[in-house]
This record gives structure tokens, sequence and C-alpha cells, in this order.
């Protein structure tokens, strides 16, 4: 009963690294979610920024290529503003699969863990039975011993 229950301790240890490994994957994506959602606002600051410089009323005339550079610059800013915000939403999806993943690791790591509590009882169960039927078979050979000698 002993090895059988240091066999699933090694595999419930085997279990919670795995569990681990997925938690610090899960921690890695929130980190790069927080990127992420921090670059958003600082492009979109940005963009806000030039697309006030772009409508503001100058005092000087423009050349046709000053106004071609900086509608470059806010077409590039909002192809950025498209990028980061579809990266952002693979980052989420990829957050809530290693979250799946993080419940179901968690489930396996504590249906081992019952399982094992349980063997423990049993045996606990068996020692104490086993003693109690020493105990009863040394009780016996004394009752006898003391019969014959009576």
């Amino acid at each position: 009963m002993q090895k059988r229950i240091h066999r699933f301790q090694r595999i419930l240890k085997t279990r919670q690294q795995e569990r681990d490994l997925v938690q610090a994957e899960l921690v890695r994506k929130q980190k790069e979610e927080e990127q992420l959602v921090g670059r958003i606002q600082q492009v979109h600051q940005e963009k806000e920024c030039a697309l006030a410089d772009f409508c503001r009323v100058r005092t000087e005339p423009l050349s046709p290529q000053t106004l071609w550079y900086e509608r470059q610059n806010l077409d590039q800013l909002e192809r950025i503003l498209s990028d980061s915000r579809e990266r952002l939403d693979v980052c989420r999806q990829g957050i809530e699969e290693t979250k799946h993943q993080l419940l179901e690791r968690h489930r396996n790591v504590r249906i081992l863990e019952q399982y094992i509590e349980r063997l423990e009882q049993l045996r606990q169960k068996g020692d104490l039975l086993a003693e109690q039927n020493l105990m009863d078979e040394i009780s016996s050979q004394r009752f006898l011993f003391h019969q014959q000698e009576g």
C-alpha cells in the first residue's frame, strides 16, 4: 500500500509542476496584455496629438508635401493601433485558454490529492486493524499461558 501511495505522490508532484508551469504561462500572458494595453494607450494619445496638430488652424500655409507627411503619420498610427488591438484580442483569447488549462490542471491535482488522502486513510485503517489483531493474539496467548499455569 505504501508503494502505491508513493507512486501516486510522484504523479501528484508531476501534476503540480505542470500546474505551476501553466500558472507561470498565465502570468506571462497577463504581463503581455498589460504591455499591449499600455502601448495602445500611448499610440492612441500620439494619434490624438497628431490629429489635433493636423486640424489646427495655422497662420502659415502648409506645403502639400507637409500635409502628405502628416496624413501618412496619422495613417501609420492608425495601423499600429489596429495591429495592437488585434494582438491584444489574440492575447486575451490566449489568457482565457490558459485559465481554462489552469483550472483543469488544478482539478487534476485536487483529485489526486483526495485519492492519496483516501489511500492514506485506508493504510491507517489497515495498520490499526493489524495492530489490533496483534494485540488480540498477544492477549489470547497470555490468557492461554495463564490457564496452563493455573
